[in-house]
C-alpha cells in the first residue's frame, strides 16, 4: 500500500510541476499553418525557408531558382524573396510587414532589370509551402514555393 501511495504522490507532483511550468511560460497563442494553435513566445524569432529549382532539360546543371526566407517575431515578419534565373536578369529584394498567424502582408522592395521598385505582397504559410501574391500581376511575383530546411 505504501508503494502505491508513493507512486500516486510522485504522479501528482509531476503533474503539478508540469502544469505550473507550462502556464508560467505562456505568452500567447498562434495559429499555425495546419490550422491548429500552439503556444509561442512573441520574442523568439521563428525561421522558415522555401525554395524551388527548375533545371533545364538540356543542361541539368543550369537552373532557375526561387528562394524565400522568412523570420517571424510576434506579429512582425521580415525576409527575402529572390528569383534567380540562370540566364536572365535577377529579381532580388527584401520585405517587411505584419503577420496574423497564417499570412504575412508586407512591403516588398526589390531590384530587377536595373530598376528598384516597391510593391505589396501577401505570403500565406501552408504546411509544405508558401503562396505568394503580388498586388501587380504584371510584375510576376505570384508563386508557390516549397518548404525546405533552413
Amino acid at each position: 500500500m505504501t508503494k502505491a501511495i508513493s507512486s500516486l504522490v510522485l504522479v501528482l507532483v509531476a503533474t503539478l510541476i508540469s502544469t505550473g511550468c507550462s502556464k508560467s511560460g505562456e505568452s500567447g497563442t498562434e495559429k499555425n499553418a495546419a490550422g491548429g494553435t500552439e503556444q509561442v513566445d512573441a520574442t523568439i524569432p521563428i525561421h522558415h525557408c522555401y525554395q524551388n529549382e527548375y533545371p533545364f532539360d538540356s543542361e541539368p546543371d543550369q537552373k532557375d531558382v526561387e528562394v524565400l526566407t522568412l523570420e517571424i517575431v510576434g506579429d512582425r515578419a521580415i525576409g527575402e524573396y529572390n528569383w534567380l534565373p540562370a540566364f536572365k536578369d535577377r529579381r532580388v529584394g527584401q520585405f517587411e510587414g505584419s503577420f496574423d498567424g497564417q499570412t504575412v502582408t508586407a512591403s516588398y522592395k526589390f531590384t530587377q532589370e536595373g530598376q528598384s521598385m516597391v510593391t505589396t505582397i501577401s505570403i500565406r504559410l501552408e504546411p509544405e509551402r508558401v503562396v505568394i501574391k503580388g498586388e501587380k500581376p504584371e510584375l510576376g511575383l505570384n508563386a508557390s514555393i516549397a518548404r525546405v530546411d533552413c
